[in-house]
């Protein structure tokens, strides 16, 4: 019976009974183990004869892709997937999967909800409250989300589901991919900014729906943060110093 098996400590917080998968599995003349271990010998011992592999959040370096002799397809059983060596697993010639439609309107819901909590400083006034304080002055620098500036970066299905949850409170939208057509800015009826830096210039929210890749990493880092120049200053002068 060819084996297929599941890995990662996030396989067991989601599904703490495999049983159902395994049942499903041997009708489909599969046996479904699952590995739930650090110690990287072991965990090579138990895939080397696999030919699929589920993974949540298990690294899959070159070195474990090395020693697979059977394997087809490795499952990230999740939306992200950068635990997995895409270039090692490719040169064997094994497909790397996701499940990129898991969670979209959750994350998006999250990532909304952030903006008020922060900008209204909930968790900072209800600690107060909590310890009998009830400092005004701590909420002094409370101010409306209602016409900011939210900028999406990545507008693929999380940063889509963004879009109209953050309008709902009065924000304004844009967004910044270098991937996505026209069309669907025109169709989400969202402003296009062109430049990574322009998009440091005009914000008031950042909110990142991007893969974590060689691209994409440290997007937001120390220069970032304290971006001062390297734009164009006269295409959104009004914004300079505006909150």
């Amino acid at each position: 019976m060819q084996r297929i098996v599941a890995a990662g400590d996030g396989v067991y917080m989601k599904f703490f009974d495999l049983d159902f998968f395994g049942k499903e599995a041997e009708k489909e003349g599969f046996e479904l183990f699952s590995f739930n271990g650090f110690d990287d010998s072991e965990f090579e011992e138990a895939i080397k004869d696999a030919v699929g592999l589920i993974l949540i959040d298990r690294p899959l370096a070159e070195k474990h892709i090395s020693v697979l002799e059977k394997c087809r397809i490795i499952l990230a059983l999740e939306v992200g997937y950068d635990f997995i060596d895409l270039e090692a697993a490719t040169r064997r010639g094994i497909v790397v999967s996701n499940v990129p439609a898991y969670c979209t309107d959750e994350v998006a819901t999250h990532a909304v909800m952030l903006l008020p909590s922060i900008s209204r400083k909930l968790l900072a006034l209800t600690e107060s409250v909590k310890k009998g304080e009830g400092d005004y002055n701590l909420a002094k620098s409370v101010y409306h989300v209602k016409n900011k500036r939210l900028e999406i970066v990545g507008l693929g299905k999380i940063g889509r589901s963004v879009v109209p949850k953050a309008r709902g409170f009065g924000i304004n939208v844009s967004a910044y991919d270098p991937y996505i057509s026209e069309d669907i800015f025109e169709l989400l009826v969202v402003e296009r900014v062109c430049e990574f830096d322009d998009l440091l210039r005009i914000c008031d929210f950042i909110s990142l729906h991007v893969p974590l890749n060689g691209e994409t990493y440290h997007l937001i880092s120390e220069r970032a943060v304290d971006y001062e120049e390297g734009c164009h200053p006269d295409k959104y002068p009004q914004r300079k110093g505006d909150r």
